[in-house]
């Protein structure tokens, strides 16, 4: 934040963005740390200064902003888990795909659409992943990791929300 003439006050959404995740991180409240995290996962607007790809100081920015969305998703992500906040986990996967479609965003995503027990989403969002997922193995030659989805992604492992929301009920 800063101030331009003495009159006008600027902020940049990507040194709030940090400033939101780094006070999350500090914070042993879990209500207070996922409310920190959604703020900051929610001023995300996607690559940082794209016209200047290419541009080594630019690339750093972005791989470090990249990188505090990413483990902020994760850990938004974990929280709502536990406290069983999955429309919020939809949500936020849901604008997490939209910057990055990973299957790492889709895998969340259909594991709490399973908690709601959305199974036709859960079933859709699978499909719609899976099809990207062709889509990129055919425009890549083989053996290239270039593709979108780049994680270990186990459809199986969706599964394990709805065994361990069961068990949590039991």
């Amino acid at each position: 934040m800063g101030k331009v003439g003495g009159e006008l006050e600027l902020q940049m959404d990507a040194a709030l963005m940090e400033d939101y995740y780094n006070r999350a991180m500090e914070t042993e409240d879990e209500a207070a740390r996922q409310l920190l995290l959604e703020q900051a996962c929610r001023l995300y607007g996607g690559e940082f200064l794209p016209v200047l790809s290419g541009e080594v100081w630019a690339e750093s920015l972005r791989s470090h902003y990249q990188d505090i969305y990413f483990k902020g998703v994760r850990e938004a992500c974990r929280l709502m888990k536990n406290h069983r906040d999955h429309q919020k986990i939809v949500r936020l996967c849901d604008a997490a795909t939209a910057a990055y479609p990973l299957a790492e965003w889709a895998e969340q995503k259909i594991g709490a659409l399973l908690a709601l027990k959305r199974y036709g989403d859960a079933l859709k969002t699978y499909d719609y992943v899976t099809q990207t997922l062709l889509d990129e193995t055919r425009q890549h030659s083989p053996g290239s990791r270039a593709g979108v989805f780049q994680t270990d992604w186990q459809p199986d492992r969706a599964c394990e929300w709805r065994s361990e929301r069961d068990q949590g009920e039991s």
